[in-house]
């Protein structure tokens, strides 16, 4: 989420590959969300003091590709977690980027 060292905005970047190069998501068979979508979904699970994380889904397109990036603000509250166990996993992974240069 917004937990990271550098104190900052931070994104995940659905389209992209490891390398960098932009392979897109235009074309994929599983949906794609919007803000409404993605604060639905943090809000039924169990954050830590009932604060949950400000987002944003955008949709960048580059080199005729489109690809979903959700930035996830930081607040006064974070660090963000779980009060509890949710799903199969407790790992998360967080991509950080300066949102400043998007």
């Amino acid at each position: 989420m917004a937990n990271n060292l550098e104190d900052r905005d931070a994104c995940l970047i659905y389209g992209a590959n490891d390398d960098g190069s932009v392979c897109g998501i235009e074309n994929t068979e599983r949906p794609r969300y919007k803000t409404a979508d993605i604060i639905k979904f943090l809000r039924d699970k169990p954050f830590t003091g009932g604060y949950i994380p400000q987002v944003e889904a955008h949709t960048l397109k580059f080199q005729e590709h489109e690809a979903d990036v959700p930035v996830i603000y930081r607040g006064i509250h974070t660090p963000y977690y779980l009060w509890k166990g949710w799903g199969n996993t407790h790992k998360l992974m967080l991509i950080s980027v300066n949102t400043k240069s998007m």
